[in-house]
């Protein structure tokens, strides 16, 4: 296994990618990049220990493998850990929350001579060639746009593909830069998720554990930093549960950050 640091980032011979995001883009992003570094730097942490105790001539190939399942317990499982638990669950929350407030102008509803005419604009635009049709939404008037836009492409005839341009293109311009952030948010989510399945698979394969029981290590994890802060709601206040000194779960008020990254566990 060999984590190489340029580009086209890989973990032996899986393709993560290399971060291209600024971490000033949001909290959301920051997150994301503070857990790709650690997840990459476990994966390059567990090569230095595999190359250590490979050249330790005092341990068999049994104590080599003893000795780096415990690295990896004590200093790299946590950062997958959180990872999965904690960082990717909050950062798909949050991009689902901002691709949901993204939405086109709705059509007028009390206007009946509106929804006739792009009716009848729909059943125009599905009877045109494909040459024809591509040509006209190409770049199409705003009234031809919301046509399309607001029945299911089959209706138009149209492919998902341009569907779904001509309705981002409404977005935008109601939205303007804010859908562009989404799907670069979406793409760092997918890129951290690389990083943990190729980490993940490479240090499997190197400790010959099968992926049910590297399921089990990860489920073992009891560092905080790698569980979801659990959150409630007290009326109209959002609280997190955490434990005292005596075993005891308390609630108090939830940070911002808590909020963000917690998974709600009922209401008081």
């Amino acid at each position: 296994m060999k984590v190489h640091d340029y580009g086209r980032m890989k973990v032996g011979n899986h393709y993560v990618g290399a971060w291209a995001w600024d971490s000033r883009e949001g909290d959301t992003f920051k997150r994301l990049r503070g857990s790709y570094d650690a997840v990459l730097q476990t994966a390059s942490g567990f090569v230095k220990k595999r190359d250590e105790v490979t050249k330790d001539a005092r341990l068999t190939a049994q104590g080599q493998a003893e000795e780096l399942e415990k690295w990896f317990r004590q200093s790299g499982l946590s950062s997958i850990a959180q990872a999965e638990r904690v960082i990717l669950p909050a950062a798909k929350r949050d991009a689902e929350s901002r691709r949901a407030n993204l939405t086109a102008a709705a059509p007028d509803k009390t206007d009946l001579a509106g929804a006739i005419m792009r009716q009848e604009l729909r059943a125009h635009i599905r009877e045109l060639s494909a040459q024809k049709r591509t040509a006209l939404l190409s770049d199409p008037d705003p009234v031809v746009a919301l046509a399309v836009t607001e029945a299911p492409a089959m209706l138009s005839g149209v492919t998902p593909a341009t569907h779904k341009r001509l309705t981002d293109k409404a977005i935008e311009a109601l939205h303007p830069g804010e859908l562009e952030t989404v799907v670069e948010l979406e793409k760092a989510i997918e890129t951290l998720e690389r990083a943990v399945k190729a980490t993940g698979a490479e240090i499997r394969g190197e400790l010959s554990v099968t992926p049910a029981a590297f399921a089990k290590m990860l489920e073992g994890v009891k560092d905080p930093k790698a569980e979801a802060p659990k959150l409630q709601r007290y009326g109209d206040e959002i609280r997190v549960l955490t434990e005292n000194g005596k075993g005891e779960l308390i609630a108090r008020k939830a940070t911002a950050e808590e909020i963000q990254l917690g998974q709600f566990v009922g209401s008081a």
